[in-house]
């Protein structure tokens, strides 16, 4: 399973599609291309207050997982159910796989939060928000999910004393 964690700001979700789209600290895009503004695409990351929210992409939309710079992996039951986890805290090298069933209906009941994604191809990216889309060096984590309606809940999961996580599941709206 492989994690990932940002410089110090949030990190980026958002089909692959869009990546060319997102411009981090360079700016904003516009007419085709990056371009310099007062307001880059890092300061539309940074302004989301909550766990994780929405902001336009030229046509779409990308989510941001705000909060701190936690270690972060990608977990899926299927293409339509998929969990996105991120490591407040837990001893090195625990396996999250295990904590599967942590991840059911009864956590996310009362969720934190809750909002919808709506994503029109199935390929998706996870990078650090700072950067743009375009960088080829940096480090992405790639995942799939099938196209649709998306509620995005998250919650507070702590299976045990050693761990706590934040877990946003992926549920396709039927």
């Amino acid at each position: 399973m492989k994690w990932m964690k940002s410089a110090g700001g949030p990190l980026i979700c958002l089909e692959t599609r869009l990546m060319s789209s997102w411009c981090g600290t360079e700016g904003t895009f516009q007419t085709g291309k990056c371009a310099a503004s007062q307001r880059s695409d890092y300061d539309r990351a940074c302004a989301v207050n909550d766990y994780a929210g929405l902001v336009d992409v030229d046509g779409g939309s990308a989510l941001i997982l705000g909060d701190l710079p936690l270690a972060t992996t990608v977990f899926g039951k299927a293409h339509f159910e998929l969990y996105v986890v991120r490591a407040v805290y837990m001893d090195p090298g625990t396996e999250i796989t295990p904590f599967v069933d942590y991840f059911d209906e009864r956590f996310f009941r009362a969720s934190l939060e809750a909002l919808s994604f709506t994503i029109r191809s199935d390929a998706l990216a996870m990078f650090d928000s700072a950067l743009p889309g375009s960088d080829q060096s940096k480090e992405v984590l790639a995942f799939s999910l099938s196209p649709g309606r998306y509620e995005i809940k998250t919650a507070l999961v702590d299976p045990n004393e050693q761990t706590s996580l934040v877990v946003h599941r992926f549920c396709l709206n039927a």
